[in-house]
């Protein structure tokens, strides 16, 4: 049977070993409540360790917010090169 993404955590006691093969899909995440409200959420070990890593990346960089804004208008203004143009300019440079 599906799992449905939001749960209560009486559910969730009754069916937690159907939640725990179901969360190991990628992306899946359950939500688990208590008298309606949201109160915790279940996802797998991996993607949690995911979030974890994505995070401390953030945090490395203070300033990523305004990078992206950047980059974003970059491209949209053409501003970018692709791979090809990039490998083709070092290989031109590179001592023979």
């Amino acid at each position: 049977m599906k799992i449905p993404s939001i749960i209560s955590v009486t559910e969730a006691r009754k069916r937690i070993f159907e939640i725990l093969e179901s969360i190991q899909t990628p992306g899946t995440h359950i939500t688990l409540t208590e008298n309606g409200q949201a109160s915790g959420v279940i996802m797998s070990a991996k993607e949690f360790e995911s979030w974890k890593e994505t995070l401390e990346t953030i945090s490395d960089i203070p300033d990523i917010t305004d990078q992206i804004k950047s980059a974003k208008k970059d491209f949209a203004a053409g501003k970018y090169l692709v791979l090809r143009d990039v490998k083709a300019k070092y290989e031109r440079g590179k001592p023979k």
